[in-house]
């Protein structure tokens, strides 16, 4: 950096050092409030956060804690606030311990709560994200922007994947707004919920603060000891064209090195932000040469050497139109190996499945492109013949299964519903018929204990048989037994007007058929039988089902 250009005093030197986003500033300015109305979402860990108190603190204005719903939900309007806000959710682990997570709020619409938040949080902070809460500075809050968001993010991301070696395949890349859904007492969460799961387990007894200490120091990933390292492709760049960029901008203010410009995306604030007079540099350096200057810082202008990865490609052989082979490619480092198809007329890839298209010759590489700490590993390529079909082609097809929630012993069951892509007729069947037997689509209970339906489909002349799609939910025991004295309550409040005061008197419409007979009047509620359907709505728990069916049986209480 020119110093006379900047004419910096020693004051603002310090100031802009110790804020430095990268060769010499702080963060970029965020946008100015907006009209949101309403912020919604879910807050979880893998397990929905249940009674949870929810808290937003904004770049002007707070609101006051709502609770979160058994599924994690929440609404909070936010119609007087001006955003940018900090979001944290107050709850009680499993073992009854005071725990805190956070995101970030830019704009109205869907905000989720996660381990994962919380590191994106941290992340943007350069500290802890509870701090961004409880010191709450709305400038910084406002340098928060979704570039920079988005990038904390991926390196959120790149850390769960190579160091707590986390399945990132199912996380949205937009993990604070897109919608999930969390588990629960009663149904399983979604595949973005599994990876909060997945996180749950291989953190063990280690605090989420610790992991978001390593991302920000860079300790146990690939850019350990570098300071935070980062570029925007995550991978060393030119070290000598950055030492002479650093030297010829930067070093006549800061020296032979600056810690934080190691991180590119600090540069690139700084210089957009003009802190400490950087804004001139805007010309020379763009987001190349800032990642340039942070390989020169980490590693010194001859960079480290890479370590050499080999690829393994498992060969598949001849192959004939209608197999569907899986491919398998590892790396010796460990890392995802990318599998492609050079002659896609013949056939395809996707992940690592084969399609074959067509008669002819098939070529397929292998590739991994390295990291930060391995080097690209030399294409691995694969080559063979596809005959054509003796037999024709089938017509694949798949099975759509809608799981089942969980059950009570006594009562009602839903109809099972499955169907196929071919339009086939799905069989249904259990295969745990000590627990549930099923007929057609219709479902049973025979006792408590967890209940597996499987739902096939093999196929005809022209349609191949389809993958048997399974699921599995729990049969809970039959309620206790129902309270007629609570019963005759709700019943004259409900049914009387219909029923009569005294059940089987005057208009009964055979109302007795339900005593101790719970599911009867589930199922009338359910079916709409005598207009009864509006009594889903707000709906009744199965114990009050249980307790009217009880006075039912005793109407002369």
């Amino acid at each position: 950096m020119n110093c006379s250009k900047s004419n910096l005093t020693l004051g603002v030197l310090i100031a802009a050092v110790a804020t430095l986003s990268a060769c010499g500033g702080g963060g970029i300015g965020g946008a100015a409030g907006n009209s949101a109305t309403t912020v919604t979402g879910v807050a979880a860990t893998g397990l929905a956060i249940a009674g949870g108190s929810v808290s937003l603190r904004c770049a002007v204005g707070a609101t006051n804690p709502v609770t979160t719903a058994t599924d994690g939900s929440f609404s909070i309007d936010v119609s007087s606030l001006t955003l940018p806000c900090v979001a944290r959710v107050d709850y009680l682990d499993g073992s009854n311990k005071k725990q805190k997570l956070h995101s970030m709020v830019t704009a109205s619409g869907n905000v989720n709560i996660t381990p994962v938040t919380d590191m994106v949080v941290a992340n943007l902070a350069n500290g802890t994200a509870a701090d961004v809460f409880d010191k709450l500075d709305s400038e910084k809050l406002k340098s928060f922007t979704k570039d920079r968001i988005s990038t904390s993010t991926t390196k959120v991301k790149t850390y769960l994947r190579d160091t707590l070696h986390v399945d990132i395949s199912k996380l949205p890349d937009d993990v604070i707004g897109t919608k999930f859904s969390a588990t629960t007492k009663s149904r399983k969460g979604d595949d973005f919920d599994g990876v909060l799961d997945d996180l749950k387990v291989k953190l063990g007894t280690r605090k989420l603060e610790d992991a978001e200490n390593e991302i920000e120091t860079g300790e146990g990933s690939a850019s350990k000891n570098t300071s935070a390292f980062a570029t925007s492709t995550g991978l060393k760049a030119d070290a000598t064209a950055g030492q002479s960029l650093y030297t010829a901008s930067c070093s006549g203010c800061h020296g032979a090195g600056m810690p934080a410009a190691v991180n590119y995306q600090r540069t690139l604030s700084a210089v957009a932000g003009n802190k400490g007079g950087m804004g001139y540099l805007s010309g020379t350096i763009n987001t190349a040469a800032a990642d340039n200057i942070a390989t020169y810082l980490a590693y010194g202008a001859t960079p480290v050497a890479l370590t050499v990865q080999t690829i393994t490609f498992t060969s598949l052989g001849n192959q004939t139109l209608g197999a569907a082979p899986t491919l398998a490619a590892t790396s010796s480092s460990g890392l995802v190996v990318t599998l492609a198809s050079t002659t896609p007329s013949v056939c395809t890839v996707t992940n690592t499945a084969l399609t074959l298209m067509a008669a002819g010759t098939c070529t397929l590489t292998a590739t991994q492109s390295g990291n930060a700490s391995f080097a690209a590993a030399a294409e691995i390529t694969q080559t063979f013949t596809v005959a054509g079909a003796s037999v024709p082609v089938l017509a694949a097809q798949t099975i759509t299964f809608t799981a089942p929630a969980g059950q009570t012993m006594g009562m009602a069951t839903p109809a099972l519903v499955a169907t196929s892509t071919s339009g086939l007729t799905v069989t249904l069947a259990s295969t745990t018929p000590a627990i549930c037997t099923v007929n057609g689509t219709t479902l049973s209970l025979v006792a408590a204990g967890s209940c597996t339906v499987t739902a096939s489909q093999p196929g005809n002349s022209t349609v191949a048989a389809a993958a048997t799609a399974s699921n599995s939910f729990l049969v809970a025991p039959a309620l206790m037994s129902g309270v007629a004295a609570t019963g005759q309550v709700l019943y004259r409040g409900l049914c009387s007007g219909c029923h009569g005061v005294t059940p089987g008197v005057n208009l009964s419409r055979n109302i007795l058929n339900a005593a101790n007979t719970p599911s009867v009047i589930s199922n009338a509620i359910t079916q709409n039988i005598g207009n009864m359907g509006y009594l889903a709505n707000p709906g009744y728990s199965n114990q009050q089902l249980a307790d009217m069916a009880a006075y039912l049986a005793t109407p002369g209480l």
